[in-house]
């Protein structure tokens, strides 16, 4: 009979920034995995893909995992080796995780020859909205000496930089892959991530040296 987990287990400690009176200073957060069949784990899941958006990658890590849970490990053999995981502010208690703690989530798929991150969410709440001027709005503003607006920070920083750190930890084993929106391909490889065509023609790849 199969060993059932019914709580995250804590994997290791990832480091980021957390915004004091002085500025922002480096602080340590969990990384945990997520079990499918852990229904505090779904549970706190569910609850993310709802309050962060249906449209968001949580949504889709969510529905993954829901997935996994309704398999019958005794009837179906899964294809891959699906891994979930959080990053989160709770220092303990991890059988139980308060939603409003979880910083972000990674869904990572384990193939024998390498690794493939599949969705990577950080909580909308700690992202600054990138917002460019148009050339027009740059000559205005320089013109009428328009003040940018005030733009709140973050009360957390570095959080996917953290994520990954905690992945390449845990799977340096093997190479770890991706396929990239435009928008975030520049975080990717100040993280080490590198188009490498032969390996991962459409994606980057990062390989522990």
């Amino acid at each position: 009979m199969p060993q059932i987990s019914f709580k995250a287990s804590f994997v290791n400690t990832a480091n980021i920034q957390k915004l004091q009176q002085d500025g922002y200073k480096s602080c340590n957060a969990a990384f945990v995995e997520m079990h499918p069949n852990s229904k505090n784990d779904i549970s706190t899941l569910k609850c993310i893909s709802n309050t962060w958006g249906q449209e968001s990658y949580a949504s889709s890590i969510y529905n993954a995992a829901l997935g996994d849970s309704r398999l019958d490990d005794f009837v179906i053999e899964k294809p891959i080796a699906r891994k979930f995981y959080a990053l989160t502010s709770q220092k303990d208690s991890f059988e139980k995780l308060n939603p409003e703690n979880v910083l972000g989530m990674v869904h990572i798929n384990n193939y024998p020859n390498f690794n493939s991150i599949e969705f990577l969410q950080t909580n909308p709440e700690y992202i600054i909205p990138a917002k460019k001027e148009s050339f027009m709005e740059k000559c205005l503003n320089k013109i009428f000496k328009t003040p940018k607006p005030e733009v709140k920070q973050p009360k957390y920083k570095h959080i996917g930089s953290g994520i990954l750190d905690s992945l390449k930890q845990t799977f340096s084993d093997k190479p770890m892959t991706l396929l990239s929106v435009p928008e975030a391909k520049n975080f990717y490889k100040k993280n080490g991530f590198v188009r490498e065509l032969f390996f991962n023609p459409y994606g980057l790849i990062w390989k522990n040296k």
